[in-house]
């Protein structure tokens, strides 16, 4: 990229400073037909988006692009705000996979069609993304790990599939982990059989009356 091309990328980005804006702008993801398209928010994403607050349970059907949505904007915390440490946790480390792959694509990814961002990364593997810039991480775990949270300074935390955690001790550890002060979180999940069990994990982790239910 020529001196003149970064200036005229720094113009870009100093004017793309809201996330969906700076999402749909340079982020990309692989749609049902299996082709590289701009994330553009779907109507329930969208939704959502509009409606967020920092304690969000989310009880939803399936394939409406929450945990992308969701990874997607701690992403670009990580990226843009200094010392952001987000944590996704799901309930098997399949999915675990899943959602790290699709983190690493966004930012193997991002840019426009004619421009790549180079997006800096000082460590990253399987589990953990480092970004030197903003001094900020990104750690993505399975529930099944009964020490993952512990020690961890959280201030983005994203929980995938909660009524179907077997451990909920491992809900109660990384919940106290988060910052007191300016974290966020997000707890979703598809329904269980019994539907008591999902209101059940939100009173083992808290108060619910602090919570915004969306569905």
């Amino acid at each position: 990229m020529t001196k003149t091309e970064k200036n005229e990328m720094s113009v870009v980005l100093e004017g793309l400073k809201d996330s969906k804006t700076f999402r749909e702008t340079f982020f990309w993801i692989v749609d049902s037909a299996g082709k590289k398209v701009p994330f553009i928010q779907n109507s329930a994403q969208r939704d959502y988006y509009k409606t967020k607050s920092d304690n969000d349970l989310i009880l939803k059907a399936r394939k409406l692009g929450f945990s992308s949505e969701i990874e997607g904007d701690f992403l670009f915390d990580c990226i843009m705000v200094p010392n952001t440490n987000a944590v996704t946790l799901s309930h098997t480390m399949d999915d675990t996979k899943i959602h790290m792959h699709r983190i690493q694509y966004f930012i193997d990814t991002v840019g426009t069609g004619k421009q790549k961002i180079e997006v800096t990364l000082d460590t990253q593997n399987e589990r953990e993304l480092y970004f030197p810039e903003t001094n900020s991480y990104y750690w993505i775990g399975s529930a099944g790990s009964t020490r993952f949270g512990r020690g961890r300074d959280v201030s983005r935390l994203h929980c995938s599939e909660v009524a179907h955690w077997r451990d909920q001790g491992v809900l109660t550890a990384v919940m106290e982990a988060r910052r007191k002060v300016g974290s966020k979180t997000a707890l979703e999940t598809t329904a269980r059989g019994v539907g008591e069990k999902f209101y059940q994990t939100w009173e083992e982790a808290g108060d619910p009356k602090s919570w915004s239910p969306w569905k």
